[in-house]
C-alpha cells in the first residue's frame, strides 16, 4: 500500500496508553521500494478532541473502531475494552450494525429511558474510525438551526480529526529525519564524537538500521 496506513488502537503495554502505529513506505525516485518508516503515536489528544466537542441537546460524542471498540466518549476503564455492541444500553448497542456498514453521513432514531434520541455518525475518511454523536431528538427538533449545528458539528469534527492524525504525522516524521540527517552531516564532517540518542539507535525501521550503520562508522 503505497499510501501507508496505521494499525487497529492497542495499549502500550509499559505506559498502558492508547496508540496506534503508522507506517509509510519510503521509494525512490524510480518508484523502487527502500523500506518502511513506522511511528507509534499516542491517541490520548485524539480522544481529548472527541471528548471536548461542545454538545448541548443531552448528548454525546463517541469514537469507535469499525469493530466497535471504543476510543473516545466513555470512562477511562471502558477505553479500548467495551464495544459498542455491547454497551449496556440496548438500543443503542442495537444500532451498531447499521453504524459498521455506513460508509457515509447517516442519522438513526432509537429510544433511551423512555426518550428519543438521534445518532449522528460518519465514517472518518483514511480510517476505519466512526465518529458518532448522540442528541435528544426533542432538543433538536426545538429549533431547525439545532439540526444545523449537529451536522456542522459532525463534519467539522471528522476534518479536525484526520488533520490532527496528519499533522502530528508529518511533524514527528520530520523531527525523525532531520536528527538523522545532523547525525549524517557531522559523520560527513569527520566529526565522530558526535552520537545519536539511544531512543534513534534502537529504532526498527529503517531509520534505525541507518542510524546503527553510521554509527558502526565512527
Amino acid at each position: 500500500n503505497k499510501d501507508g496506513g496505521w494499525t487497529e488502537a492497542y495499549e502500550d503495554p509499559v505506559t498502558s496508553t492508547p496508540m496506534i502505529t503508522v507506517s509509510y513506505p519510503i521509494y525512490d525516485s524510480l518508484e523502487n521500494f527502500i523500506g518502511v518508516v513506522t511511528v507509534d503515536i499516542d491517541i490520548t489528544s485524539i480522544r481529548a478532541t472527541i471528548e471536548n466537542i461542545d454538545l448541548d441537546y443531552r448528548g454525546n460524542a463517541y469514537l469507535i473502531e469499525n469493530s466497535g471498540i471504543y476510543l473516545a466518549g466513555v470512562s477511562d476503564e471502558d477505553i479500548m475494552s467495551l464495544k459498542m455492541q455491547d454497551d449496556p444500553n440496548e438500543g443503542f448497542s442495537d444500532l451498531y450494525k447499521m453504524v459498521a456498514e455506513s460508509t457515509h453521513f447517516e442519522a438513526l432514531s432509537y429510544k433511551e429511558s423512555n426518550e428519543q434520541f438521534l445518532l449522528f455518525f460518519d465514517e472518518i475518511e483514511e480510517t476505519d474510525w466512526v465518529i458518532l454523536i448522540k442528541a435528544n431528538k426533542e432538543d433538536v427538533y426545538a429549533n431547525l438551526s439545532n439540526l444545523l449545528r449537529l451536522f456542522l458539528i459532525v463534519g467539522v469534527s471528522s476534518i479536525a480529526l484526520i488533520s490532527v492524525i496528519n499533522i502530528f504525522f508529518s511533524n514527528r516524521l520530520g523531527n525523525i529525519a532531520k536528527r538523522y540527517t545532523k547525525f549524517s552531516y557531522h559523520i560527513s564532517e569527520g566529526d565522530l564524537n558526535y552520537t545519536l540518542e539511544e531512543k534513534d539507535r534502537t529504532r526498527r525501521d529503517e531509520f534505525g538500521g541507518i542510524g546503527r550503520a553510521l554509527a558502526k562508522m565512527q
